[in-house]
């Protein structure tokens, strides 16, 4: 970027050198001269235009970083809510599986409960086998009456018919176990599901926000790259306009130079009387009669004079605001027919100072020509820069550029 500014620099100072050089002694610029500076201005007025369309860049970048910014905020949120979601299943799987394992529990006691009491009924069957017409025998000789032995019957019945019983009630809790823990089993999978549903929408939104992370790290990358492109243009920019400012120092220079030679030699009355033609008082009058409404003020470098108009401005008289010898008149084209000061006049008033009148409709004075302080120059336009019809006036004393209201008498 040094390289570039120096080199900027050394341009812009080789134009201004070869600008002094063809000065004439007749202290009137030549048309070499006025195109070198005119190949200054437009230089300036490109970097100008450029710093402006990087502006309009830089603002719509950083407009699409916001909006990117914003996208992957909303990405993180959503995956941060489908992460919470997550946990909500897995602790409901969790959950669910304690249950499955307390059911099988529940089934495993009362599947051994069965065992045992099928067993038990399993050895009384087996001996009440075994002993046969014996054992009825014996219930029945051992009874004391009819009305014992049948007490003793139905009480082997009885038993019979409860351990019949208990496998039966055993077996049904172990069925509804079973069906509880098939439920809890049913709901496990469909939680389960859910959850690799959601974990795949978690993936995809992952991968969403690493492309959006991504797409946001190259606007900010390309954000960054036009803020320091900009920064090179004010630079530059800033070069062109201090090679202007030495363009008009050496012209100044030179003017002073050759006055001060006609002034040594014996000059007619009428060299003399020329002299004095050409040299202002330092005191300006306002350039556009009857229209004074200032509708862009004076800002340095960020616009270089004050600009009039009103709401009927095209074709209005401009006026040398002091006497003086007219520098340029005549347009100054980039070939865009933008960020330029299209058709306009440069006078030099003498001491240093200089006016320019920009955006004209046409000019009534040339190159050389000597004017008087509100003799007629040219008419408001709309020409170069300028969206509407108005009076761009800068004022420079030294060759730098200053606030013209201060120069009004």
């Amino acid at each position: 970027m040094k390289k570039r500014w120096r080199l900027l620099g050394k341009t812009a100072l080789a134009l201004v050198l070869a600008a002094g050089m063809v000065l004439t002694p007749m202290a009137q610029p030549t048309e070499v001269e006025a195109a070198s500076l005119n190949s200054l201005q437009q230089k300036q007025q490109e970097l100008q235009q450029k710093q402006k369309e990087n502006e309009e860049k830089i603002a719509s970048l950083k407009q699409d970083t916001a909006k990117q910014q914003e996208y992957v905020n909303t990405l993180k949120e959503q995956i941060q809510n489908v992460q919470e979601q997550i946990d909500g299943l897995n602790n409901q799987i969790n959950l669910l599986d304690e249950s499955i394992h307390a059911k099988q529990q529940e089934m495993d006691e009362k599947e051994k409960s069965v065992n045992d009491t099928v067993e038990q009924l399993r050895e009384r069957l087996k001996a009440l086998y075994l002993a046969g017409e014996a054992s009825t025998l014996e219930i029945v000789l051992n009874s004391e009456s009819v009305m014992d032995m049948a007490q003793k019957l139905e009480l082997v019945n009885m038993v019979v018919d409860h351990d019949t019983a208990l496998i039966d009630s055993l077996r049904g809790e172990a069925e509804e176990i079973a069906a509880q823990k098939k439920e809890i089993e049913d709901q496990r999978a469909q939680v389960a599901d859910a959850k690799t549903e959601i974990e795949q929408k978690s993936q995809e939104l992952g991968s969403l926000q690493q492309e959006a992370q991504k797409a946001l790290e190259e606007l900010q990358g390309q954000e960054a790259d036009a803020e320091a492109e900009q920064k090179r243009l004010q630079q530059e920019e800033a070069a062109a306009a201090d090679a202007i400012d030495a363009w008009y120092r050496e012209y100044q220079k030179q003017q002073e130079q050759n006055n001060n030679s006609g002034g040594s030699g014996s000059g007619s009355g009428g060299g003399s009387s020329g002299g004095g033609d050409r040299v202002g008082t330092g005191s300006l009058i306002w350039p556009t009669p009857g229209m004074t409404r200032i509708s862009q003020p004076y800002k340095g470098r960020a616009h270089t004079g004050i600009d009039i108009s009103n709401g009927n401005s095209y074709g209005r008289q401009i006026v040398a605001a002091d006497s003086g010898t007219v520098i340029y008149a005549g347009t100054n084209n980039t070939g865009t027919g933008m960020w330029t000061y299209g058709i306009y006049v440069m006078i030099d008033h003498g001491n240093g100072m200089s006016t320019l009148y920009a955006h004209c409709s046409s000019v009534s004075v040339s190159p050389g020509q000597t004017v008087t302080k509100g003799q007629e120059i040219a008419r408001v336009g709309n020409t170069g820069n300028s969206f509407g019809a108005h009076l761009h006036f800068e004022v420079r004393v030294n060759g730098s550029l200053t606030n013209p209201m201060n120069y009004f008498q």
